[in-house]
């Protein structure tokens, strides 16, 4: 989850005419070394499409991140929307900062394809789509000191994951902390331990979600008949609380609408591993530790399993139960059954969060409040995810370092069954290395519309 190693793609002729030197990469070389980054690779070429689009494919492919540098960026933005398949649009947004700024611009500094986002700040806007950070060579130093260099950072850090574990210090807990020290022997999580006048305290943490829950399992276990919490006290919900990006902010303002309205006991969520529901999950806990911090009830979850579950899909999900604290019930039936008997076991249930996006089959035309149909059990669908693209979902996971189904490290980007979903063909490439066809993994897909493309397989 944490990335390594960045290419560096340069348009300029004055540099490959020896008119200029190459000042920006040799910058760029040094900024990136600093934040221990591996520069994989450094293109100057000319500013045309065809060049960028065949240079950029295989950066892509090959790089954590890419940075593209230009004197006009335009070329960039119309070469990723070809790459994407995507038509460009007027961006209301760069047009405010560059007016907010007093910078001049003309038509094509402010066309971007649609998935592509701006990040702004107190320098000139970088623009980027999946982790290709779009600058303009005339404020590099400004823009990447002081926007995009935090985002590299964030991107850099390794994944760890932790809890904060009290134990209260009642009965024979002393004696049974012997018992659990022996067990820290042979663990691979890092354990910090205090203790007060009423409890043991134990700060852990991992770079795997799976030792973090093997801990805490244990713990549980040990500790069966005494009064012990978990919680997962890290700074990754306050970031994600106070972040200025627009869609997050957009789901935030939803999730907070959904509990207000309905109340936390009268809602759950509907969560089968995959990656949207994996963020929409994250976001929901978000809104609950900012908004409700006392309270403690485990949210309850409805998954809806296949006939033939991946085996890798049911183990995260195991885990994501433990790690975040969830009351999941499997129901292994058609999702309209499934909802049936939920809201017959449940009949308070007034609202349930789903992690629709509108590229979902028949779900282009639907509201992000919206009830079921007529002929369904009656419940307000809530989906706060609605608006958001295939790569703003990975950008989330990747950037907040949130823990998902490792089959998506393995070429799957849609997760269905065993008998219906196989490795998408469109992330296919071949490893020069291993001298084989490999398969990228989901975080890599450029093409939104493409998604699916291993579904149904049978």
């Amino acid at each position: 989850m944490s990335m390594k190693t960045a290419s560096i793609i340069l348009t300029s002729d004055e540099i490959l005419c020896d008119k200029k030197c190459d000042c920006v990469s040799q910058y760029l070389i040094q900024e990136l070394n600093t934040l221990q980054y591996t520069v994989s690779k450094l293109i100057i070429i000319n500013n045309t499409e065809s060049a960028i689009i065949n240079e950029l494919d295989s950066l892509i492919k090959n790089s954590d991140v890419v940075i593209a540098v230009s004197e006009k960026c335009g070329a960039f933005y119309r070469s990723i929307g070809q790459m994407i398949s995507q038509q460009l649009h007027h961006s209301a947004e760069l047009v405010k900062i560059f007016k907010r700024r007093g910078e001049s611009f003309d038509i094509d500094d402010v066309l971007l394809p649609t998935q592509a986002k701006v990040i702004d700040g107190n320098a000139y806007p970088v623009v980027h789509f999946q982790r290709v950070f779009v600058l303009r060579e005339k404020h590099i130093q400004q823009s990447f000191s002081n926007i995009l260099k935090n985002h590299l950072v964030e991107y850099r850090k390794p994944a760890e994951f932790q809890k904060t574990i009290t134990i209260s210090q009642n009965g024979n807990a002393a004696s049974d902390l012997n018992e659990l020290k022996r067990v820290l022997n042979n663990n691979r999580v890092k354990v910090d331990f205090t203790k007060n006048d009423q409890y043991f305290i134990f700060r852990v943490s991992s770079s795997e979600i799976s030792d973090i829950v093997e801990f805490e399992e244990r713990v549980n276990e040990i500790f069966e008949a005494y009064r012990v919490r978990m919680c997962d006290d890290s700074d990754v919900w306050e970031r994600v609380y106070s972040t200025d990006e627009k869609h997050v902010k957009n789901a935030i303002e939803n999730i907070d609408r959904c509990l207000e309205q309905y109340g936390l006991d009268n809602i759950f969520l509907s969560f089968n591993g995959g990656k949207d529901c994996t963020v929409l999950l994250h976001l929901v806990l978000t809104v609950i530790k900012k908004k409700y911090p006392n309270y403690t009830n485990p949210l309850y979850c409805l998954y809806v399993q296949s006939d033939k579950p991946f085996p890798e899909q049911d183990e995260f999900i195991a885990q994501a139960e433990t790690f975040y604290n969830l009351k999941i019930t499997t129901i292994r039936s058609g999702i309209k059954d499934a909802l049936q008997q939920t809201l017959k076991k449940f009949p308070n249930y007034k609202a349930c969060f789903m992690g629709t996006r509108r590229t979902d089959p028949y779900s282009s035309d639907l509201n992000i409040f919206q009830m079921t149909d007529s002929n369904w059990p009656q419940i307000m669908r809530v989906s706060p995810l609605l608006d958001w693209h295939y790569s703003d979902i990975w950008d989330y996971l990747l950037y907040y370092k949130v823990p998902y189904c490792k089959l998506y490290d393995m070429g799957f980007t849609s997760l269905g069954n065993t008998v219906n979903t196989m490795r998408n063909p469109s992330l296919i490439c071949f490893d020069k290395a291993e001298v084989k066809d490999v398969h990228l993994p989901a975080y890599k897909l450029l093409r939104e519309n493409t998604e699916r493309d291993g579904r149904n397989a049978s």
